[in-house]
């Protein structure tokens, strides 16, 4: 068997690095150009002094996996995680982007290649697949959002279902939700902020949700440093807010905004005492951030047997298992790749249901105290605002030519002493004088039509719609299909399809 998997992250790599451990020959393809692992990536050699993560800041393990245990002790004992609060981080020279390029190692990577959405991978004839037009006899589909929404949408499997996705702030019942998340990364003179602290966690700011300090976090800032580096990720509310095409963002006037708003609080949270002024920064924006629930069923993948595609990501969990973490993306992509091991003729992850759940990335911001009622318009002030436009534009064709308007303008003219009765309901007191206002240069009123009636009001309505029914009606009959047929008793033309006239119920003709 050789597997095909789309996407370069977590989920994707721990298939790879189990396919590998068993013998199952795999290919990897990846967007990035600089280096794998999507969220879990890092900036080196960059114009900041020393490594900074952009996306995920650190891994925690639940306990709940002996696999992804297992694999963290091995990262720490080849130095590429090392112990922080409880927590792991990344490399002193590479931060955490050194995790993916530790899971890659003797992995098959296509480097900097998109598979297209529209044909880039597709099921032939034969059962077997192809992807970026190399032959497969399994996919696995390692990404989450829009690329593995359009990367299934013309697949005819389950999981094409699975990767249907939303984004906003709000988790939908049905489908995988995701948010958007700003990653600001600056550099600052050092001592500017009066808290000494490395990392923290916002609770209720609309605005962050964390930031940390790159240099003491991973270890590579020195005592005495004129400058420290930070990275600050905002709330999903505020990148819902100032959502803007990611690879566009540079040199807008949101980037410049989002730039503010950030430091300003950020800056406020850390009690500095100037507004900050950096001397460096980049403004990020992961589209597709953070899942805001998770497909829960009784394993952490999805596999078609039938169709041999099969799907990861740290949105599929199970049942208390861990989800929106590096974690819960490691043991989507193992356990795919053990079941694909074990019994890959064997559906698995297709029945379940999303549910919701809360992260600092997720929470909104507390809402401001509701207006009082009285500021609140009744329906009362919004029916006279509605009748005040309508007596204006009726005067507004009263002053035009009477014999150019049209059937519909003629009766809104002659229905104005209507609204003039409605609006004295509503309390107007001198609704003349109102008249006037609005309708300056005219004098009087306009007086209702002596044939006017109620009754035929609603005649005139009902024959308007008629008449727009014919209409339609014989505009469709002006194109004529092969096959269509005309009814023998009542004359009405049908669509082929029809095998009776819908008009009087008579058969189709056998002739026909």
């Amino acid at each position: 068997m050789r597997v095909g998997i789309i996407g370069g992250g977590v989920s994707g790599l721990a298939a790879a690095r189990h396919f590998l451990q068993c013998g199952i020959a795999c290919t990897v393809f990846d967007t990035g150009k600089r280096g794998v692992g999507g969220r879990c990536s890092s900036r080196t050699k960059t114009q900041f002094p020393g490594a900074v993560d952009h996306a995920a800041q650190f891994v925690e393990s639940s306990g709940r996996s002996d696999a992804f245990d297992a694999f963290i002790q091995d990262c720490v004992s080849t130095g590429v995680l090392r112990p922080w609060d409880g927590k792991f981080v990344g490399s002193e020279t590479e931060g955490l982007g050194a995790l993916p390029d530790f899971m890659a190692e003797g992995v098959e990577v296509r480097q900097d290649r998109w598979v297209a959405p529209n044909g880039g991978v597709f099921k032939k004839p034969d059962g077997t697949w192809s992807a970026d037009r190399e032959p497969f006899d399994a996919i696995v589909i390692a990404h989450n959002g829009k690329c593995a929404e359009r990367l299934t949408s013309k697949i005819r499997s389950p999981v094409s279902k699975l990767c249907k996705a939303a984004f906003g702030t709000k988790p939908s019942p049905s489908r995988m939700t995701l948010n958007s998340v700003y990653s600001l990364v600056f550099e600052v003179p050092a001592g500017c902020f009066a808290s000494a602290d490395t990392a923290h966690v916002f609770e209720d700011d609309g605005v962050l949700a964390f930031a940390a300090n790159q240099g003491k976090k991973l270890g590579w800032a020195k005592d005495g440093d004129a400058t420290e580096t930070w990275t600050a990720l905002s709330t999903g509310a505020f990148g819902s807010k100032n959502k803007h095409p990611q690879e566009q963002l540079r040199g807008t006037d949101v980037e410049e905004r989002g730039k503010n708003e950030m430091l300003t609080a950020l800056g406020s949270a850390l009690g500095a005492s100037e507004p900050l002024a950096p001397l460096r920064w980049r403004l990020q924006l992961w589209g597709a951030a953070l899942p805001l629930n998770a497909h829960v069923s009784d394993v952490p993948f999805a596999w078609d047997a039938e169709n041999k595609i099969g799907v990861v990501g740290d949105w599929l969990s199970v049942e208390g298992g861990p989800v929106a973490s590096i974690e819960a993306a490691f043991c989507s992509g193992d356990a795919l790749a053990k079941h694909l091991a074990a019994a890959p003729s064997e559906s698995a992850g297709l029945e379940g249901s999303y549910q919701a759940f809360e992260t600092v990335f997720s929470r909104r911001p507390p809402r401001s105290a509701a207006p009082p009622a009285t500021s609140k318009r009744s329906d009362a002030e919004k029916q006279e605002k509605k009748l005040r436009k309508a007596l204006k534009r009726i005067g507004e064709l009263r002053l035009m030519d009477y014999m150019s308007l049209t059937t519909d303008q003629r009766v809104k003219i002659h229905g104005e002493a209507d609204v003039l009765e409605k609006l004295g309901r509503l309390g107007v007191k001198d609704v003349e004088a109102l008249r006037r206002k609005l309708q300056p240069g005219l004098d009087t009123p306009m007086p209702r039509s002596k044939s006017w009636s109620r009754e035929r009001d609603e005649r005139r309505e009902e024959d308007a719609k008629k008449r727009a029914w014919e209409e339609r009606q014989n505009a469709k009959g002006q194109t004529r299909r092969k096959g269509d047929w005309d009814c023998g008793e009542c004359g009405n033309m049908k669509v082929a399809k029809r095998t009776r006239c819908n008009k009087c119920s008579a058969p189709r003709p056998v002739a026909v």
